[in-house]
């Protein structure tokens, strides 16, 4: 009994010099490798309220946090677009990025969708050949090519037809909007009955004098690819951002595709091993290997297109359209997104 007793006091007295040793080390310095911050930590609640709002929307409108963050990075970048807009001096906005003749504008925003499809179709071939094997993989391939049916749908809708004008120029029209200052020379006689002759020209139009030669002609006819294709200017009435359409629609569908066929792991993985074998190849000089990386590796073209409709989104709600217009735009993309998407996962 003598012998037990006098173990335990050993270790008691353990104990205490070791609680000694921890309580004297500073309090900058933790006594544990990986200190646990306590739950009533003002960041640690703000994060855990915040961890349950997300799984309280996720559960409500059965969207992943992913595709939720996703969703939420737009309406954010509009407003960073209004605050430079209403912060920036006036002299900064004369740049190339306000004229709709840029570069980026005229070769991948206004054939933004065909770059979208492209970029679709080589990383959704890439996956089948990968993994033509698996069930699970054709089964989600299968589904994949439905909802970029449903997108592309409702994207021609939209912005190139609908029983007549697309959406976008039907709420143009219908609230007020116009075509004008069209030169003469350049109305096809066959619509010349949809057209009527202005009997007068706004002095503040750029390009445009009083008194010069050409008639000019206005109408609420047309498109406005059509429009702008004579040389016309659109007036009037509200007009919906197809860019803002276009570019929100399009970075969501390859984005959304992206998390259904690559996990977070894997997405790491490929872009290390792309980073190192287009290293080796530069160092190599072996530039047709280059361009075969990025088709092996198609996860860079979606970041890529991505990462570039992401900048043009920011430039677009800068400069072009008002607020309302921009959101008219954003609202249209994600009512076609839930038509291609959500709809499903509630049935």
């Amino acid at each position: 009994m003598s012998s037990n007793t006098d173990g335990d006091d050993i270790e008691d007295i353990d104990l205490i010099q070791r609680d000694r040793q921890i309580h004297a080390i500073p309090r900058t310095v933790s006594a544990h490798p990986n200190p646990v911050v306590e739950d009533d930590h003002p960041i640690i609640n703000h994060l855990n309220k915040l961890d349950e709002l997300f799984a309280g929307v996720s559960d409500s409108t059965k969207l992943s946090i992913y595709e939720i963050l996703i969703l939420i990075s737009f309406p954010l970048i509009l407003a960073l677009g209004q605050i430079l807009y209403y912060s920036t001096p006036i002299e900064y906005f004369d740049n190339i990025l306000n004229s709709k003749n840029n570069l980026l504008n005229i070769l991948f925003v206004k054939n933004g969708w065909g770059f979208t499809i492209l970029v679709y179709l080589i990383f959704i071939g890439s996956v089948y050949i990968k993994r033509n094997n698996d069930n699970r993989t054709q089964k989600l391939i299968y589904e994949s090519l439905i909802r970029f049916s449903i997108v592309t749908l409702c994207w021609f809708f939209y912005t190139q037809w609908f029983f007549g004008l697309p959406i976008m120029d039907k709420i143009f029209h219908v609230t007020g909007g116009y075509c004008y200052v069209i030169p003469e020379k350049n109305i096809k006689p066959a619509h010349i009955n949809k057209f009527k002759l202005m009997d007068f020209i706004i002095d503040e139009l750029e390009g445009f004098k009083k008194g010069s030669e050409d008639n000019y002609y206005f109408t609420n006819g047309i498109s406005s690819r059509a429009c702008r294709s004579m040389k016309g200017r659109m007036y009037g009435g509200h007009d919906p951002s197809g860019h803002i359409f276009i570019l929100s629609l399009s970075t969501c569908f390859l984005l959304f595709e992206l998390g259904y066929f690559v996990t977070p792991k894997q997405f790491n993985r490929n872009l290390q091993e792309f980073k190192s074998n287009f290293s080796i190849s530069l160092r190599n000089k072996e530039y047709k290997k280059l361009l075969l990386l990025f088709f092996y590796y198609p996860v860079t073209l979606v970041i890529s297109l991505t990462y570039l409709w992401y900048y043009m989104f920011l430039v677009t709600s800068i400069y072009f359209h008002s607020f309302w217009e921009q959101m008219f735009g954003l609202i249209s993309s994600y009512i076609s997104l839930f038509l291609a998407y959500f709809i499903f996962k509630f049935y």
